[in-house]
């Protein structure tokens, strides 16, 4: 798994900073600086590489959890809550993905449920994103 920060993320005390190729260390907290955001940010991944093996072997165990994401911090200036949202973008495609006819009909039903969701399974860089 390799999770780069944005161009805008400078990545505090990690010999990264902003535009960097380095991957975001997966199992231990990082502080994290945005224009727009400051704070700190965890993240885990079922069957990937940790940089604290211990706490992630024990956050997984007997559990059927694929990943964990722990955000902290405050917003540099006000933002609505409608403007921030939450979710995954994928590289690459899913494996096993539903074929796009079928993506379209679930987007239609989650629509109706979830109006925020954005729900895309099929493309070549397939994401889920929710408003918070």
């Amino acid at each position: 798994v390799f999770v780069p920060p944005g161009s805008d993320t400078n990545v505090i005390g990690t010999g990264g900073g902003s535009n960097n190729n380095r991957p975001l260390p997966l199992g231990i907290p990082v502080e994290i600086d945005t224009p727009l955001f400051k704070g700190r940010i965890l993240l885990r991944f079922r069957n990937a590489r940790s940089d604290d093996p211990e706490t992630h072997d024990e956050y997984f165990k007997d559990r059927k959890r694929l990943m964990q994401t722990v955000i902290q911090g405050q917003f540099k200036r006000p933002i609505s809550m409608s403007e921030v949202y939450v979710g995954s973008i994928f590289a690459l495609p899913l494996a096993g993905a539903p074929p796009p006819l079928m993506t379209k009909i679930m987007d239609a039903v989650i629509r109706r449920i979830a109006p925020g969701l954005i729900l895309d399974l099929s493309s070549t860089s397939p994401k889920v994103i929710a408003l918070l």
